[in-house]
């Protein structure tokens, strides 16, 4: 069996578009072997493997065309989220329709836990561009500015109904297939790189775009969270003589 995930399933394609290709095999074959032997058909195509695992590769061709590829047992697919628009290639048994459509009813619930991981991860990066611009290692200071703002284009999107990204990962956040609406895509676009000039001033009105956000989604998703220690925790410090 064998399917697609990814932008191409969804119709949303562009000519840089990875390809997410999905490999269904029985429990009498060995994982890494179908991978090897896949990779192999395709060594004189193939500019380099990436990353290479017993069940996992990402390849780039010569092509210029990046391939993400996953075998797997059925044992290992259940219906989620990211199943739902799947686009089946090979099905004999119908296991990959049925996945499919019994994905599409599951209800997205996004969780406390969850909200916390991002929060958490929001507050911890803002500690450190404090600390890191003050040292003026200015590299650093800007990594921390994108995991931020990638903290708060994830909230934007929970807002929205949408599943966010793992953590760190910017794809489609950006550009035409992105779901943020126009204040959004001008707020990141404003801080987008962040100068080293305005950091007070990034740091205060991201503050505040994650503080609206957070206390959002608390009360439509009705989350336990402990809003009034984040409240605390991201205007604990002060961003006036930042500039």
């Amino acid at each position: 069996m064998i399917f697609i995930g990814g932008s191409i399933a969804k119709g949303n394609p562009d000519e840089f578009s990875d390809i997410d290709f999905r490999i269904v095999v029985s429990k009498q074959l060995e994982k890494s072997k179908i991978l090897v032997e896949f990779l192999d058909y395709f060594q004189d195509k193939i500019a380099f493997v990436e990353t290479l695992a017993d069940n996992y590769a990402v390849v780039h061709f010569k092509s210029f065309i990046k391939l993400d590829i996953f075998v797997y047992y059925k044992s290992d697919l259940s219906p989620t989220p990211w199943t739902k628009d799947i686009l089946i290639l090979i099905d004999k048994d119908d296991f990959l329709k049925n996945l499919r459509e019994e994905s599409k009813i599951i209800e997205t619930i996004f969780t406390s836990e969850e909200l916390t991981f991002i929060l958490n991860k929001y507050v911890a990066y803002m500690h450190e561009l404090y600390r890191r611009t003050i040292r003026k290692e200015y590299n650093y200071a800007e990594y921390c500015t994108l995991m931020m703002k990638n903290s708060l284009v994830s909230l934007w999107l929970i807002e929205k109904g949408e599943i966010a990204n793992s953590f760190g990962d910017w794809s489609k956040y950006e550009g035409n297939r992105s779901k943020l609406d126009s204040y959004q895509k001008r707020f990141l676009k404003k801080y987008t790189p962040v100068e080293f000039g305005e950091i007070g001033d990034f740091a205060k009105n991201i503050n505040d775009e994650i503080l609206k956000a957070t206390k959002h989604i608390v009360e439509i998703d009705k989350l336990g969270i402990e809003y009034n220690k984040y409240e605390k925790l991201i205007n604990y410090l002060n961003w006036n003589d930042m500039n």
